[in-house]
């Protein structure tokens, strides 16, 4: 028999196999919602070290007033990055320039670099723009300069927790039934969900979403073999009588 005739005899893609299609991809979007917001949750806004007061007394007692951006130019260096001229992220000036020219950094205009031996790391630490995101889990925690590998860590926290939920999610819906595992695991999810967006440290953060990927194995697998099951009554009693033959 050809795949196509014994498709007729089973029965094609039909109304139920469109709803429950329809279903699957519906909570399989669910499941990975949580990894497709740390592309968000975690991204790196722009940022620069805090001017600390004595910075600003000073230089406006030598200078007068001055604007932010030209208190920038005092205060930040700057280095090429990828070709483009930006301020440094995680260095700041100590004041022993206090003749430096405010004039603004441009092609046409000598451009001090990053030296080790002038700049400092932020004492105060870093202000974060607010421009595109107003809070990430970056801009919360403070990881960057050198704290960056812990937004690596939880995306990875969420990967190990995935395998291990992928691993234990066959033997959970064996032992209890598929549809307990799956409606357990969304609220678990959910549970989970407000703990990762009130996470008081990122240690708890990185717990939360290894939990995260434990609980969307749970929930993916056993909603996809529900999906995969035909009710007894839509299976054609032609093929029945051929399995059963």
């Amino acid at each position: 028999m050809h795949l196509d005739g014994l498709l007729q005899v089973i029965g094609e893609f039909g109304t139920y196999q469109r709803r429950q299609y329809f279903l699957v991809c519906l909570v399989g979007l669910y499941a990975i919602l949580p990894l497709l917001a740390t592309v968000f949750l975690a991204a790196t806004p722009k940022h620069h070290c805090k001017l600390p007061a004595e910075h600003v007394a000073r230089a406006e007692r030598v200078y007068g007033n001055l604007s932010h951006e030209e208190l920038l130019n005092l205060s930040i260096p700057w280095e090429e990055n990828g070709g483009q001229l930006t301020r440094s992220s995680c260095k700041l000036y100590p004041w022993t320039r206090p003749n430096q020219t405010l004039t603004s950094y441009n092609e046409t205009h000598s451009v001090p670099s990053v030296n080790e031996t002038e700049s400092i790391a932020c004492p105060l630490g870093l202000e974060y723009s607010q421009d595109i995101y107003t809070s990430t889990v970056v801009s919360e925690f403070d990881l960057s300069c050198g704290r960056e590998w812990m937004v690596g860590a939880s995306q990875s926290a969420f990967f190990v927790g995935k395998v291990v939920g992928d691993a234990l999610s066959g033997t959970i819906s064996d032992r209890f039934g598929r549809r307990p595992t799956f409606l357990v695991a969304v609220m678990l999810s959910v549970s989970v969900g407000v703990v990762t967006a009130l996470s008081p440290s990122m240690t708890v953060y990185i717990a939360s979403l290894g939990l995260q990927g434990i609980i969307t194995g749970c929930v993916f697998f056993s909603i996809y073999t529900l999906g995969m099951l035909r009710r007894d009554r839509e299976i054609n009693p032609m093929f029945l009588q051929l399995v059963t033959n």
